[in-house]
């Protein structure tokens, strides 16, 4: 535990300075910080049972928010001003079976987490990247579950995001992400063997 609050508070110390909770629109300050965290998406797929042949119809969503707990450039971005601020975050992915007749979620996944990003906004940290962004934190991974059905792992992670302008109105985001566990239950032992430790994530935005 002392490890993971070393983790999480280094960075404050780091970057951190006295906040100002005063902004020129007093009446959105904390709606302005409820945005969007990972892909949120909906996929609706029909299937054929091993055993029965029967068609099955299922669902699989991801809703995930996040809201900038800490803004310590008091709401002043700017390309010299860079964005730094501490998160938390929510991530719920869950599976549906549609075709069944009670239409039960067979499995979900929760994702809380908290962490700490500091966006290089164009001040050119790296000459061959535009812009350079940095989030490490703390994540929960389980599935609601408990006695031999539970599925719980926690971890910390890294995940520097590089940002190229590929043409005049698109960019390329590149993001690997390290992560390790520090917590994980004994009937979930080797979970690292199937989500390993280096994910990478790219994604082509046109603005």
């Amino acid at each position: 535990m002392k490890a993971l609050l070393l983790f999480l508070i280094a960075p404050l110390a780091l970057f951190g300075q006295k906040v100002d909770e005063t902004t020129n629109e007093k009446g959105n300050r904390y709606i302005n910080r409820l945005r969007f965290h990972n892909p949120m998406y909906v996929a609706v797929g029909k299937v054929s049972h091993p055993f029965t042949s029967d068609d099955v119809i299922y669902c699989n969503f991801q809703i995930s928010f996040r809201y900038e707990l800490i803004d310590f450039n008091k709401g002043e971005h700017s390309r010299k001003k860079p964005s730094r601020g501490f998160n938390l975050a929510y991530t719920q992915k869950s599976f549906w079976h549609l075709s069944s007749h009670s239409s039960p979620f067979f499995d979900s996944n929760y994702k809380p987490s908290a962490f700490f990003i500091y966006q290089s906004v164009g001040n050119n940290t790296i000459s061959w990247v535009d812009r350079l962004d940095v989030e490490q934190g703390y994540q929960h991974h389980s599935n609601g579950r408990d006695s031999t059905s539970s599925r719980s792992t926690e971890y910390l992670y890294l995940k520097p995001t590089l940002v190229w302008r590929t043409f005049k109105n698109s960019s390329l985001f590149l993001s690997p992400r390290f992560q390790y566990y520090f917590k994980v239950e004994n009937n979930n032992y080797d979970v690292s063997d199937y989500w390993g430790f280096v994910d990478l994530e790219a994604v082509s935005y046109t603005h």
